[in-house]
């Protein structure tokens, strides 16, 4: 009974503090510049959709990899991947600032695969692999 309630006190512990560390990160993203979060929020997408099964091959370009996938994954809610991926390497690499609206594209985005890969998983698996195990960072 007391290696039961360590054991719960523990996990209570756990979620705790992976919810903070959650909490803090999407904070922290919204406090960088537009460049920086275009490019956080695209290597979340990236994540992702290799949670979903996707993962970008090493020897993929970000334009390769989005033409590959870009079937399964066209339009969410009339977003583009590759719109997402033109967005990503104009900031990445053209050293343009993403305007708003970019930056809304690829929040609601992230949002949408977040919400895709909470179904894909299951909501129980997906809580338990983001506040327990806590291998889900976002």
């Amino acid at each position: 009974s007391l290696f039961f309630l360590t054991i719960v006190g523990v996990l209570f512990l756990r979620i705790i503090y992976l919810t903070i560390k959650t909490n803090h990160r999407e904070k922290r993203l919204k406090n960088l510049n537009s460049s920086e979060r275009i490019e956080q929020y695209y290597y979340d997408i990236n994540s992702l959709l290799g949670l979903l099964g996707f993962p970008k091959n090493n020897d993929e370009t970000y334009y390769e990899y989005s033409n590959r996938i870009n079937y399964k994954f066209f339009k969410l809610d009339d977003i583009e991947l590759k719109k997402i991926t033109d967005i990503f390497i104009k900031t990445k690499y053209g050293y343009k600032e993403a305007s708003n609206e970019e930056i809304e594209l690829m929040e609601k985005f992230r949002a949408i695969l977040i919400n895709r890969y909470k179904n894909y998983e299951g909501k129980l698996k997906y809580l338990m692999k983001k506040y327990v195990l806590g291998s889900i960072k976002f």
